[in-house]
């Protein structure tokens, strides 16, 4: 089995969990997630002592990977690395599989901690199990009671000990349907998640469940859109309206391009261009936007584990494009959160490109703002990575200044910035 690919189809987003008794009910709810911006980080891979660096963003919530035990001995691909300010906080659970250094034919069931017998596990034979032959992940029975109850106690006392306010469930796919119901690639697959848990990933959109065509190709909407200049925006935007329509709150679906399985985006191209607009969609469009840590210094790891790599070998630059253009976009999606859907006047347009370092300057006319349908022309408008000013024209159009090298495009009304701080 392709480990990779199951674990790209099997990594959702969820909030702790709503069935257990009143010890979660410092949990974040559903609604107070989405008015957050997550930063992803690999507990092992980032080494500060303050939240001074992310926070510097704008981000609002913290993910970290899992907190449980790793294998302790080395592996054939090196030693376990998986993982270990009033912000929110999100952990790892793993409520599906065991890890195993060793064969299929030749394990130790006393090994594992709590499920020490056989009779906890599916039959590999029956089941395929993830992992590889050196390294097994040995799935577990989550449809025995005895299994589910022990996750229940174990997550709702890690949940309340730590004031953790989400939880994000490991290879969900793996798990029937009803028993993450009690934890609380397509869009007719993933959006019916939704019945069982409070938020998920946004797959169809970066496009998990990809028609391969090669190495390093596929179809994935967000993906190819962006990656270069001979991308589908068309694609992206039929994508778009696709989940909306069909999931039943697509502001409650984490937006991603780049996590700890898949290639980073500029191990495609090379182009700070398009990392600076997909940046810009992944905070601006709807939904709960996640960054990677490294994204934000443009990282261009390949296959795991090379798309695993320490923050601190950026020195934690907090002058970097990316970083920057995050700080504006998040300090946009905070202040503008309430009013950024819809028709009522103070709405954000954000145009994306994938035309690339090398576009020459233009001019854009966008239609279907909203604003002329409630405001009339002549509305100034910010552009907040620029800190330029354009007007609303008589034709209902917003004329946006499309710059030379191709990059995003963030508008609010100037009057709406006042006192924010941004561009002033």
């Amino acid at each position: 089995m392709d480990t990779n690919t199951t674990a790209m189809a099997s990594a959702y987003l969820a909030s702790s969990p709503s069935a257990l008794p009143p010890a979660t009910a410092l949990a974040a709810t559903p609604a107070q997630w989405r008015s957050q911006s997550v930063y992803f980080l690999l507990t092992d891979r980032f080494a500060r002592t303050d939240a001074d660096y992310i926070q510097g963003m704008g981000f609002t919530a913290i993910w970290i990977t899992p907190v449980t035990a790793q294998l302790e001995e080395n592996i054939p691909y090196g030693q376990a690395y998986h993982g270990a300010g009033h912000m929110y906080l999100m952990v790892d659970v793993v409520a599906n599989h065991m890890g195993y250094n060793g064969a299929t034919d030749s394990v130790n069931y006393g090994v594992f901690n709590r499920f020490n017998s056989q009779e906890y596990f599916h039959s590999p034979f029956e089941n395929c199990w993830l992992g590889d032959k050196s390294v097994r992940l040995y799935d577990l029975n989550t449809s025995k009671t005895d299994v589910q109850n022990f996750w229940y106690e174990w997550i709702r006392s890690l949940v309340s000990s730590y004031s953790i306010d989400g939880i994000r469930i490991d290879t969900v796919k793996h798990l029937q349907k009803d028993h993450l119901r009690d934890f609380q690639w397509r869009p007719e697959y993933t959006c019916p998640y939704q019945e069982h848990l409070d938020c998920v990933l946004n797959y169809p959109m970066y496009g998990v469940v990809c028609i391969k065509l090669g190495p390093n190709k596929s179809y994935c909407p967000l993906l190819n859109a962006l990656k270069s200049a001979s991308g589908s925006l068309s694609g992206l935007s039929n994508m778009i309206e696709t989940v909306k329509y069909t999931c039943a709150d697509s502001t409650r679906l984490g937006s991603f391009i780049e996590d700890h399985d898949n290639l980073r985006l500029s191990s495609y191209a090379d182009d700070i261009s398009l990392a600076k607009n997909v940046a810009a969609f992944l905070i601006l469009s709807d939904g709960i936007p996640i960054i990677y840590a490294g994204q934000e210094q443009h990282y261009a790891g390949g296959d795991d584990p090379s798309n695993r790599e320490a923050t601190w070998l950026s020195g934690y630059s907090m002058t970097s494009q990316l970083y920057e253009l995050m700080a504006a976009s998040n300090a946009i999606h905070s202040s503008a959160l309430a009013m950024r859907k819809g028709f009522n006047g103070t709405q954000v347009i954000t145009v994306v490109t994938n035309a690339g370092a090398g576009a020459g300057p233009s001019t854009l006319p966008v239609t279907g703002t909203g604003y002329a349908a409630r405001l009339a022309a002549g509305l100034a408008l910010t552009e907040i990575n620029s800190c330029t000013t354009v007007t609303v024209d008589s034709d209902e159009f917003v004329p946006v200044p499309m710059t030379e090298g191709g990059l995003p495009r963030v508008l609010y009304p100037s009057a709406g910035l006042e006192g924010s701080g941004i561009c002033e």
